[in-house]
């Protein structure tokens, strides 16, 4: 750097070091605003200030970002047919009202798939068959019930 831009970047406040750090904040911006949701600042080569500032920054992006990813999850076991369990995690603010949400979701998917579950077991028992065609029957009604929910799951 010459001279000159070294004293205007200091007349204007923007050390070298200030610099770095602004480039470390722009780079870990565009990584997320590209998808890279893991991208953090590098604390490594830099001045206490500078660390403290950067490993803020980062415990803010895992404070946003781990809630994402735990709906990630949950959107993704439902798009499969799975019912996840209802998160135990404890949120605050708007995260609890996505997690609320989610657990809503698990809840009335777990109910449909119970009731389900319950009237093909109770129409399977009420049949006059012999205990080998119950058996049959109930595998073939474990068979409908997995098919209910991945509908079910579908649909939500």
């Amino acid at each position: 750097m010459k001279s000159t831009e070294a004293k205007k970047d200091g007349a204007a406040g923007n050390s070298p070091d200030k610099n770095s750090i602004i480039a470390e904040i722009c780079r870990v911006r565009d990584a997320i605003q590209e998808g890279n949701l893991s991208e953090r600042a590098n604390l490594v080569g830099v001045d206490t200030n500078s660390r403290i500032l950067l490993f803020q920054i980062n415990d803010l992006l895992d404070s946003i970002i781990k809630p994402l990813h735990m709906t990630a999850r949950y959107i993704d076991d439902l798009s499969k047919g799975l019912i996840p369990p209802t998160t135990r995690n404890v949120y605050r603010g708007e995260f609890k009202v996505l997690a609320d949400n989610l657990n809503a979701v698990v809840t009335i998917m777990t109910g449909l798939r119970d009731i389900a579950e319950l009237e093909i077991v109770r129409k399977i028992f009420e049949t006059r068959e012999t205990p080998t065609v119950k058996k049959r029957l109930l595998n073939v009604g474990v068979s409908v019930a997995k098919a209910f929910n991945r509908i079910i799951a579908s649909i939500f």
